[in-house]
């Protein structure tokens, strides 16, 4: 179990190596996620959601971002100490959600999301695109990087899948930091304490440091087939 991965284990490991992650990995990307990400993310935690809400919201749509084929795991020592997970193309996060296990809360999620990548689609008239759903390492291994390179193996992704830009719906200002090092642009900014959900009229989200706004951040990327 990922949980039980100790800090004396991470201090002792200094090579960190990358690979894809797939469905059958389904189970330590999800425990992993479970430890360090969903706890801190930022849609959640403005949302007031619980890590039960969370849980059960989040099973029924990881399966098929892994299935994209289009995920990278960073490993130390064997163990899962990063991940990013992509998506192709067009995605539908409102339907994705629309089932009956879902907290109501993931439906404003969803609709959020699907407004931002419209916004994201309409800017660089496009929807071949590759799409950062999540990015996530653990804390005993933060500030070495692997985000970075995690990143930059997306847009390897992209051009292996031929979608002409890297977008990111980057929610927090670590996010934003390490795709402005990378030299990602900024399509719209959205002030969190602003939105008005479209459904309910209403202003879902609670706004704090450092999860003030959401910048919609993309990067060209050169498919391989021209």
């Amino acid at each position: 179990m990922i949980r039980a991965f100790s800090c004396t284990f991470f201090a002792m490991c200094n090579d960190v190596t990358f690979r894809r992650v797939g469905v059958p990995d389904l189970p330590a990307v999800g425990e992993f996620l479970l430890q360090h990400f969903h706890p801190d993310e930022p849609m959640f935690n403005m949302l007031e959601m619980s890590l039960d809400d969370i849980i059960v919201s989040d099973h029924f749509t990881l399966k098929d971002e892994l299935g994209h084929d289009a995920a990278i795991g960073a490993f130390c020592g064997g163990e899962l100490c990063g991940v990013v997970i992509c998506v192709v193309g067009k995605q539908d996060y409102e339907g994705t959600v629309l089932n009956p296990h879902n907290h109501p809360k993931s439906l404003i999620e969803g609709r959020f999301y699907e407004e931002m990548l419209k916004i994201a689609a309409d800017h660089l008239e496009s929807e071949d695109n590759l799409i950062i759903e999540y990015l996530a390492v653990h804390p005993d291994h933060r500030r070495r990087e692997i985000a970075k390179k995690l990143t930059k193996k997306c847009e390897l992704l992209a051009k292996e899948y031929n979608c002409k830009h890297v977008v990111c719906i980057a929610t927090s200002v670590y996010t934003q930091n390490i795709l402005r090092n990378l030299e990602y642009s900024v399509a719209r900014t959205v002030l969190h304490s602003d939105y008005v959900d479209p459904k309910t009229k209403e202003k879902p989200f609670k706004a704090f440091l450092p999860h003030l706004d959401t910048r919609i951040m993309y990067k060209y990327t050169v498919p391989l087939l021209q």
